[in-house]
């Protein structure tokens, strides 16, 4: 049996020069950070499934996950993603970064944190597990908690 000690220490944590070979970098590199929608097709399966980045149920297909796109950058300029770690086990990249952008229509700055773990099939995303401090972003922009 596996203790927590062995798991992490079977890790692989890149240098940042390998860091840059991932499709985890790639992808926030190319689609968020230079706005390649075009990165979204040579990146991403057809019927990829992405977790944790809207209200509900995940998102399911390049279409749903391409709305999702638009919208938030629609609603967000500037966007910086910078990567701070990235780990690579088997067919599964996970990437820890650190977001910067400027909402629209306030003018506001927002700077989030966010974890990814990606699982790849063919060379693209095939599965996504996202974990961005949304919270922390909408309170940047004014919202409050109110309880129901």
């Amino acid at each position: 049996m596996l203790t927590r000690n062995d798991f992490f220490s079977r890790k692989k944590k890149l240098t940042m020069h390998h860091q840059q070979e991932t499709l985890i970098y790639r992808w926030y590199q190319q689609v968020w950070n230079e706005g390649n929608e075009k990165a979204i097709d040579e990146m991403m399966n057809n019927d990829v499934v992405a977790h944790g980045i809207s209200d509900g149920l995940p998102l399911k297909g390049k279409d749903e996950f391409r709305n999702f796109y638009s919208n938030f950058r629609n609603e967000f300029s500037d966007i910086n993603v910078i990567v701070e770690d990235v780990m690579v086990e088997d067919d599964f990249e996970c990437g820890r970064c650190y977001v910067n952008a400027v909402h629209r229509s306030s003018n506001k700055p927002v700077q989030f944190t966010g974890i990814a773990m990606v699982k790849l099939r063919d060379g693209k995303i095939a599965e996504g597990w996202n974990n961005f401090d949304f919270l922390k972003m909408n309170l940047q922009l004014g919202m409050k908690l109110v309880q129901e």
